[in-house]
């Protein structure tokens, strides 16, 4: 986990350029690491240390009015259970990323930002698999690792579990979409012309409401283009809706038939 803190520089640009005294080049490294020594460190916390300063903030963040989403206060929890439990630390990530879709220091803070892009996938990829029940976080690794990933293969795959994340923000689907359309322009077009092919409605049901009947204009929805209630197109294109008329399917049965007979009539 990456510290909040960050450890002073010292800067030599300002100096004269002629060659330093060694004297005064390791004087100015001392000066450094004194000053990082006395930086706060999950190492010179004691446990008691790190649950009293939990215990404030979340009593701060039990005080905030319903709804409200305050970045500091998760962040800094998030900081400070990184000592103690690193779930719960994840759990303040995950609500970061859904109050602040793609936050980039979160991205640091998961490994994201590694000047290695293999670590930086790794690392994301492995968060991803460890916390799947943190929806935003995972489609965030999930998004970040495709984005960063090199190889064609392991990056579309990556992009395409964005989407198999039910619940996260509409963010990350859109963005891996963006980015699956922009690496893979060939594979995106032709699901694109799948998606346009009209259905053909099965006979007798020519003239009943369903995909065969969905018309071109894009104001409308279901549509030609688009017709699932988890379609991204949704998402991309709410703000141009006009209309909706989303098909219910209703099932009715006698009361007294039993469930489960019901049931194994209709699969067989």
């Amino acid at each position: 986990m990456i510290s909040s803190q960050k450890c002073p520089t010292t800067s030599l640009k300002n100096l004269p350029s002629e060659r330093l005294p060694a004297v005064q080049i390791l004087s100015a490294i001392f000066s450094v690491l004194i000053s990082c020594s006395s930086l706060p460190s999950f190492a010179q916390q004691s446990p008691v240390e790190a649950q009293a300063k939990i215990a404030d903030l979340e009593k701060k963040l039990a005080a905030l009015p319903q709804g409200q989403f305050d970045w500091e206060l998760h962040n800094e929890l998030r900081h400070w259970y990184g000592a103690i439990d690193v779930a719960r630390s994840m759990k303040h990530v995950e609500v970061i990323l859904k109050n602040r879709p793609g936050d980039e220091y979160m991205k640091q803070v998961l490994g994201g930002k590694n000047p290695d892009p293999k670590q930086a996938v790794s690392a994301l990829t492995e968060t991803a698999k460890r916390y799947p029940k943190l929806l935003n976080l995972t489609a965030a690794c999930w998004l970040w690792g495709g984005e960063l990933e090199v190889d064609p293969k392991a990056a579309e795959a990556m992009l395409r579990r964005v989407a198999s994340v039910q619940g996260a923000e509409p963010y990350y689907r859109m963005n891996a979409q963006e980015l699956l359309s922009a690496r893979f322009p060939k594979k995106a077009a032709a699901g694109g012309d799948k998606a346009k092919r009209v259905a053909r409605a099965p006979k007798g049901m020519e003239k009943m409401p369903g995909p065969w009947a969905d018309r071109s204009d894009l104001t409308i929805w279901p549509n030609q283009t688009s017709n699932a209630n988890n379609d991204i197109w949704l998402a991309e294109n709410h703000d141009k809706i006009r209309l909706m008329r989303p098909r219910v399917l209703l099932i009715t049965s006698p009361t007294n038939t039993p469930t489960n007979k019901l049931q194994t009539s209709h699969v067989n």
